[in-house]
């Protein structure tokens, strides 16, 4: 299978799945009409659940390489638009084969030699992140209420009146990914293991746009900084979002990825 263009590979962060991108993958088709969108879950997620998580990024990475294989085909090349943990993947994706990714989007990512591990993950959400991992294996919409309030500001900026649907919504629609799809507590911590871990060896060749949201609560947001400065990347800044800036503006970030990526083919 081959494309004229090359195809847009999504990948997501830790706990997520293929499905959280939610309608961020409707918006994103309006903008790349002419394009192949393909959505991945690394092994311990989504429709990869069963397997079991690797504990490095390289691992990861080598298990979505081989999927894609499968898909498209290895010579096929492909553009990449990746969330937190999912921008580590990326990155190593990059450097493994430069010939293949022509091109990066990191969203609230960071990387261990540019930033201390209380930046990576806020050290004020470890009390919550630590009650999610353990009390939302029985609870999962406890879980994912507290996982929204963690990565969204989207209601901040809603009308009163439309605050509590927004949330119902996100956490019925997540719970029901978490019970169909259910993440293992031991693959859980397997992937923050090789999130927390993982480093890059040099810079990939690939162009490179770095998002940032400036109110991100989980990721502090000077770790975008802090790679962009260190690599000398474009960065461009979301001024309310939160973590998963793909659910709270997802207009916004489309219309900044397509004039990256039109401007880099």
């Amino acid at each position: 299978m081959h494309f004229a263009k090359p195809p847009i590979v999504l990948l997501r962060g830790l706990l997520r799945e293929q499905r959280h991108w939610g309608a961020f993958i409707a918006d994103l088709k309006q903008f790349f009409d002419d394009r192949e969108i393909i959505c991945l879950d690394i092994p311990g997620n989504g429709k990869r659940n069963h397997e079991k998580s690797p504990v490095t990024i390289q691992g990861m990475r080598i298990a979505i390489s081989e999927q894609l294989n499968d898909l498209l085909g290895p010579e096929q090349a492909i553009e990449l638009i990746s969330i937190s943990m999912g921008g580590m993947i990326a990155l190593d994706w990059a450097n493994a084969e430069p010939q293949r990714i022509k091109s990066v989007v990191l969203i609230n990512s960071s990387l261990k030699q540019f930033s201390p591990f209380y930046h990576r993950l806020n050290w004020q959400t470890y009390p919550a992140i630590i009650k999610i991992l353990l009390i939302g294996v029985f609870n999962t919409q406890y879980k994912e209420r507290q996982i929204l309030r963690l990565t969204s500001n989207k209601t901040l900026h809603l009308p009163p009146h439309a605050r509590a649907p927004f949330i119902n919504e996100c956490v019925t629609i997540w719970s029901h990914f978490s019970l169909d799809k259910p993440v293992s507590l031991r693959n859980a911590f397997r992937q923050l293991l090789a999130a927390a871990t993982f480093a890059v060896s040099h810079r990939p060749s690939a162009k490179i746009l770095v998002v940032k949201s400036k109110w991100d609560y989980l990721v502090n947001s000077q770790c975008s900084e802090q790679l962009a400065k260190n690599w000398q990347l474009e960065m461009i800044e979301h001024p309310w979002a939160g973590h998963d800036l793909p659910l709270d503006d997802p207009i916004w970030l489309c219309r900044h990825i397509s004039q990256f990526i039109d401007k880099s083919t």
